[in-house]
């Protein structure tokens, strides 16, 4: 692999885990997890979390994955333990895409694995350390260390492949408004909701709001005025031109960015409540697919990952051991662990 490749796999890698991090931070509710030492940690290198048809995903490896995204940060309880269920979650669709990939004969080979811990053993070697005390400082075991080489270099292998020029191209031309520095001027209507209850209520109140306005009984920035919570309805629910990417939470932008100009969304639900918008114009932006490649190869590189996930999941048997805390796949209800017998 070249050293660019390298460099862009590794942004990959980190942006994922931030993806994951705002995702787990965003989902609420406190789920059990207790703080395990080093001793603790070492012993459970071989503790199995979960089974991905026949290839175990260890206790340990998820909490090395948690530590390689909050470090040493002293987080509360629930958060630390929202972000567990999130990384093993995570694990498990890279899984699922790892087995897609050995099916179809696409992973990498057994002797590029090799010869990848043989690497990583040189180097700790010039550090003066080596493959055991790495293990130990990590508390995983060497098979669940080649797991995750296998599944890094597997994906990289298929990202090479899959992310070509016309590709890019081709997916900036399907979506062009979202890469191409276009803004669009929207409104919105929030009704604030926590509540599973509340959100239920908000969504129809919306749903009703909308018909009426869409028939022509109610104009949209009338409403916005009389019932929106937000600061925004001053201004008839008027928040300006936007850009696609980071001025507004991920659901308004992607929502306001599927509208035409008079067109209104359904109505959408954020940690904020329940939000309608409406598209009231749409500035044209002028960048090429060339000066968007980064942000290409990551959209793609997303879709990539979350189309395999999809096609697959029905095709691999998931089975949580409750040696830590998981969501039950069904119900989304959390499963607390099980007492050691």
């Amino acid at each position: 692999m070249m050293s660019w490749q390298r460099r862009w796999f590794s942004s990959q890698v980190a942006l994922f885990r931030k993806f994951v991090v705002v995702l787990a931070l965003l989902s609420g509710g406190p789920l059990p997890l207790a703080h395990t030492n080093a001793e603790e940690t070492t012993a459970r290198a071989l503790v199995v979390a979960a089974m991905v048809d026949d290839v175990p995903i260890y206790v340990a490896e998820v909490e090395a994955a948690l530590v390689d995204v909050i470090g040493e940060q002293d987080l509360p309880e629930s958060r630390r333990v929202r972000l567990a269920v999130a990384m093993m979650e995570q694990i498990v669709d890279q899984r699922i895409v790892l087995h897609h990939l050995r099916r179809r004969k696409l992973a990498a080979s057994r002797h590029r694995v090799d010869a990848e811990v043989k690497h990583l053993a040189g180097r700790l070697k010039r550090r003066d350390s080596n493959l055991a005390e790495h293990l130990a400082t990590r508390g995983i075991s060497e098979q669940a260390l080649r797991e995750e080489i296998h599944w890094r270099l597997s994906w990289q292998k298929h990202l090479d492949e899959q992310l070509t020029d016309e590709r890019l191209a081709h997916h900036f031309d399907e979506h062009r408004r979202d890469f191409d520095g276009t803004r669009v001027r929207v409104s919105q209507i929030l009704l604030k909701a926590t509540s599973e209850e509340e959100i239920a209520e908000r969504r129809a109140q919306l749903e009703r709001l909308r018909e009426e306005i869409i028939n022509g009984g109610r104009e949209f920035a009338a409403a916005a005025r009389e019932l929106s919570e937000a600061p925004s309805r001053a201004a008839g629910g008027d928040l300006g031109l936007i850009a696609r990417r980071g001025e507004m939470h991920e659901t308004i932008a992607s929502a306001a960015f599927g509208l035409e100009p008079g067109e209104l969304s359904r109505p959408l639900v954020t940690p904020h409540g329940v939000h309608l918008l409406q598209c009231t114009a749409v500035e044209p932006g002028e960048k090429t697919w060339l000066d968007v490649r980064d942000e290409l190869r990551r959209a793609v590189t997303h879709q990539l990952f979350a189309e395999i996930v999809e096609a697959e999941r029905a095709q691999v048997a998931v089975r949580f051991t409750g040696a830590i805390a998981y969501r039950d796949p069904a119900s989304g209800r959390l499963i607390r662990p099980q007492p050691p017998r």
